[in-house]
């Protein structure tokens, strides 16, 4: 009888076992259907969000192409149509293109979409989530939502959810009107992180161009607006926080001294690759004193030409528009070994002065000194200057005043055209002037581009240089390009300091007591780049 009972009692126990397994599982599986419910449906979304940053990706990228600078609002509307052509093929929507104001406010379309494209992308206002500070005012800004359904989620309670995906993008920079090449592993000077502005009232103002240093960038006095940047100009660097960052050396960023020349501070910008050097050409010939570029002052034996105090007169010696006048100095192109223009005078370097058959107009090189002396000034059109790399340093107490039209028609360059110099920085170089003939004469040739010409050259040798090192209290005003791709610029002194073009240098370091004016021209090409996302950036 008690055994009866026993395994009665425990047949009741495994019945009432089975009954919690039974629960147990039921309850198990209830949780993990719910939780693949949940993966399977975010993983919906993740897709989805993928897609559409995909989609205003190549949306911005689209619409980017078209925003090289200088920015007009023709281009902004030629880059709103094409990134709202890029959505409308890739979305498959039906619509027609929406009005800027309601792609900047967000407008609904077909398919259940909200789109948003803006140029700048501060337009959008708070639908943009970026950083104004790294898309700047010359990015396109595209964002796509939608309410995606949940599939099995939705059993649970579970509805769909809003996903988004955001994009913006611009040219990279490559409108560089001061650029340094030498990078964090040097050899850069000590205290010179590629780029330097010293002194203690010395501002760089960048007009329509940016500044570009692939390593950092150094104020060695805190003082306001020392690098100014207006409108679109924008600073590049390779690092924004470098490990030696720190009270004593200005280079932490955001950096107060850094704005758009009237007290708005703007924000450094990371390079988004090391900036490779343009590798402007040399004219081939340029070695060649038989028959090309000749030996200059002929009869010389050292080839040497002085200019005696007091050669001419100098008129309106303060002014961007100096001149000479008064039984001033001409001297034609040529190889020299010293170039030697004593005090209070005046030269015109003439560019088609005292040719022979075959030789080439507006090509100088100085293989030993340049100098010019206190009060003086050297001006010249249709002109390039070339130093070999064992030069001694250019170190003018004078003025110099290059390809700005201010020679006073000597050249017969037409108006306007002065700025190509000699030699061009583009179209693998070509001259701006044929060789002279059998009599001597020379025609100038207006070359197929609108980009400046060399100035100035420092040709690169087996090491670094320091030639090019422009000082004292008159004005280095030049229009074209300063190229020294190994030799550290230096520009310095309280004289007037403005070109237009372009200055490239190993290192450029500005010093003084002076604002100094760079305003861009050249060479540069509109290529897209995505800005944003970043990581970090919100959703």
């Amino acid at each position: 009888m008690s055994m009866m009972l026993f395994a009665r009692r425990g047949s009741e126990r495994d019945r009432s076992s089975r009954g919690q397994v039974l629960a147990i599982t039921g309850l198990f599986l209830a949780v993990l259907i719910g939780f693949t419910a949940l993966a399977v449906d975010y993983g919906t979304y993740l897709l989805a969000r993928r897609n559409y940053l995909n989609v205003a990706d190549a949306a911005v990228i689209a619409g980017s192409a078209y925003m090289s600078r200088p920015i007009s609002n023709a281009k902004r509307d030629q880059a709103r149509v094409a990134a709202w052509e890029s959505l409308k093929a890739q979305l498959n929507l039906s619509d027609a293109m929406p009005t800027t104001a309601q792609l900047n406010a967000g407008v609904a379309v077909s398919g259940g979409y909200t789109i948003w494209i803006s140029t700048p992308p501060t337009d959008a206002g708070v639908a943009y989530p970026g950083d104004s500070g790294i898309s700047g005012s010359t990015s396109v800004f595209a964002r796509v939502q939608r309410d995606n359904p949940s599939f099995l989620a939705r059993f649970f309670g579970i509805n769909g959810r809003t996903i988004n995906g955001w994009a913006t993008a611009g040219n990279l920079p490559s409108r560089w009107a001061v650029l340094a090449l030498c990078t964090s592993t040097g050899p850069c000077p000590a205290s010179v992180e590629s780029i330097v502005i010293g002194g203690t009232n010395t501002s760089l103002r960048v007009i329509d161009g940016d500044m570009g240093s692939n390593w950092g960038f150094r104020i060695q006095s805190n003082a306001a607006d020392r690098l100014q940047l207006p409108g679109d100009s924008r600073g590049y660097i390779a690092e924004i926080v470098p490990s030696y960052c720190g009270a004593s050396t200005f280079l932490c960023y955001p950096n107060p001294n850094v704005s758009d020349g009237s007290g708005t501070a703007k924000l450094m910008q990371t390079l988004p690759a090391i900036i490779a050097d343009p590798a402007y050409p040399q004219p081939p010939w340029i070695d060649d004193t038989v028959t090309a570029v000749p030996w200059g002052a002929a009869g010389d034996a050292n080839h040497d030409v002085t200019v005696p105090n007091g050669t001419g007169t100098v008129t309106d010696p303060s002014e961007t528009y100096v001149g000479c006048a008064g039984g001033f100095q001409p001297i034609g192109p040529g190889r020299y070994r010293d170039l030697d223009i004593r005090a209070n005078s005046c030269v015109i370097l003439d560019p088609t002065l005292g040719l022979s058959r075959g030789q080439r107009p507006g090509i100088f090189v100085i293989t030993r000194n340049f100098n010019i002396g206190n009060n003086s000034f050297v001006i010249g059109d249709g002109v390039s200057i070339f130093w070999t790399s064992n030069a001694n340093p250019f170190n003018p107490s004078g003025g110099i005043v290059i390809n700005n039209g201010n020679a006073g028609g000597i050249s017969g360059i037409p108006a306007g055209e002065a700025k190509y110099g000699a030699w061009t920085s583009s179209l693998a170089g070509v001259a701006t002037w044929t060789p002279a003939d059998a009599l001597g004469t020379t025609t100038w040739v207006l070359p197929a581009t609108t980009d400046p010409g060399l100035a100035f050259y420092v040709r690169p040798g087996a090491g670094y240089t320091s030639i090019f090192n422009m000082s004292g209290t008159s004005p280095l005003i030049f229009l074209g390009i300063l190229y020294g791709p190994k030799d550290n610029v230096s520009v310095s002194g309280a004289g007037t300091q403005a070109a237009v073009g372009q200055i490239v240098g190993w290192t450029v370091g500005y010093y003084g007591n002076t604002v100094i004016t760079q305003t861009f021209d050249g060479p540069s090409e509109a290529r897209s780049y995505l800005l944003e996302p970043r990581t970090g950036q919100p959703d």
